[in-house]
């Protein structure tokens, strides 16, 4: 029995004689910029509005304009699409910006199905597709979509200010 006594004695000595253990430090997190700051947010909206309203101002010219005219708005269309697949929104408007390209292709389609009618073609490949109306409503409801989620980053922006 004492040499049991004496055995545990000397591991929990021997054990105490190791060392004392390195006190693992955690990094300190680094001091970045909120991705989602209001900053970023306003910036955005306002790339974004202008965008869609230089877009839909060439889209309310396009109602006026017979089909067979409509190649020189469908191509200033798809340069304003362009600049807005380049906008470079925070993370919490990926949504926002993937809906205003989709509204823009849906309604850019619909023009181009009214562009290739009022020229005399009607090529196969549009016998199955969406008529030039079916794009319009569609692009009616992905503008809305996208409306509803901007005016849901704006009162982020509003909540943001006002608690701080």
């Amino acid at each position: 029995m004492k040499k049991a006594a004496f055995f545990m004695l000397m591991v929990l000595v021997l054990s105490g004689c190791k060392g004392k253990s390195q006190l693992i430090v955690s990094p300190t997190p680094s001091l970045t910029a909120d991705p989602c700051s209001v900053e970023k947010i306003i910036q955005f909206l306002e790339v974004a509005d202008d965008v869609k309203y230089r877009f839909t101002q060439l889209a309310q010219r396009a109602n006026d304009i017979p089909g067979e005219d409509l190649e020189s708005i469908i191509k200033e269309m798809q340069v304003i699409e362009s600049e807005a697949i380049n906008i470079g929104p925070p993370p919490c408007a990926l949504q926002a910006k993937s809906a205003l390209t989709s509204y823009m292709e849906t309604l850019i389609q619909g023009y181009f199905r009214l562009y290739a009618q009022g020229i005399g073609i009607t090529p196969e490949s549009f016998t199955n597709s969406p008529t030039a109306d079916e794009e319009f409503n569609l692009a009616a409801s992905k503008l809305e979509y996208y409306e509803t989620i901007m005016e849901e980053l704006r009162n982020l922006v509003l909540e943001t200010s006002e608690s701080e």
